[in-house]
């Protein structure tokens, strides 16, 4: 196996992560977020049940790994993303939205791997994640306006919630745990969290086939098999390095709003998009592979 394999896996989880804000583009209007959340998780917790044997793992250790904290946190940061973001991006729109959250990502990542495994960061990752989010700032210019301080800081705990779910995965994995048992009882327990949200929610969009493939798709290709990619790839790389890889997310989202959804760029954005790129590609072909 290539080394820089790990790098190019995490980076395909990022581009699958950022094929889900344009699916949701295509949900029914009464489609609210947090039902699409908790779809997104609970959909992905079935079916790494439903698939986990392909990939080495054993239902029954779900209920062993429910009792661990490293899970539990990633519960947490898998769950807690979800209101973060939605509501952030309903208070400030989705250009700031995501030029927080996604932003602030690495630096989030990065210092609680600095806290849990005394990591080091090196002039790789210092250039590439402030050259990315330099040219992530550009692609947003123009379309940036603050109305809400509380949706920057729900923003900010998006990223956060990000950075607890990779570093807390990186924790779990310390034993050899099998990656889809972990992410599939993550993902349960998150989904638990949420249901209490779904009293205000109005479901009749899941009674049309339109929000029921959306919601099918941001669960499986959105959520279950990006998360594979993911987790695969975070066995053999630092956290650090992952969260700069996310910053793939907005880029794919911006790819795919110009073929799918008819938006325009500025010159200046598309100059962002080319920095972005340039550095998540300096990332991966940098990185590699842990023993």
């Amino acid at each position: 196996m290539s080394s820089h394999a790990p790098a190019f896996k995490v980076l395909t989880s990022a581009i699958l992560f950022g094929t889900v804000g344009t699916a949701i583009a295509y949900a029914p209007e009464n489609a609210g977020g947090s039902a699409l959340g908790i779809g997104r998780l609970a959909i992905g917790a079935v079916l790494l049940l439903i698939f986990m044997p392909v990939f080495g793992g054993k239902r029954t250790n779900v209920f062993v790994h429910a009792k661990k904290k490293s899970v539990f946190f990633m519960a947490v940061g898998a769950a807690a993303f979800q209101p973060f973001f939605f509501s952030a991006t309903t208070s400030n729109g989705v250009a700031l939205s995501t030029l927080l959250a996604v932003g602030c990502i690495p630096i989030f990542t990065g210092i609680l791997s600095a806290i849990i495994f005394h990591e080091r960061f090196s002039a790789l990752w210092f250039g590439a994640t402030s050259l990315a989010i330099f040219g992530l700032a550009l692609r947003f210019s123009g379309e940036i306006k603050v109305e809400s301080t509380l949706g920057v800081f729900m923003a900010f705990g998006a990223g956060l919630s990000v950075a607890i779910y990779v570093n807390a995965t990186k924790v779990a994995m310390r034993n050899h745990a099998n990656p889809t048992e972990l992410a599939a009882t993550a993902y349960l327990i998150g989904s638990l969290f949420l249901t209490p949200l779904l009293i205000s929610e109005d479901l009749s969009w899941l009674g049309s086939i339109r929000g029921v493939l959306v919601v099918l798709y941001l669960g499986s290709v959105g959520m279950a098999v990006a998360n594979i990619f993911q987790l695969y790839g975070l066995r053999k790389m630092s956290p650090s390095s992952a969260g700069t890889l996310a910053l793939a997310e907005p880029l794919t989202a911006t790819v795919l709003g110009i073929t799918l959804l008819n938006e325009s760029l500025t010159t200046v954005s598309f100059i962002g998009l080319a920095i972005v790129s340039a550095a998540l590609i300096w990332l991966s072909i940098g990185t590699k592979s842990e023993n």
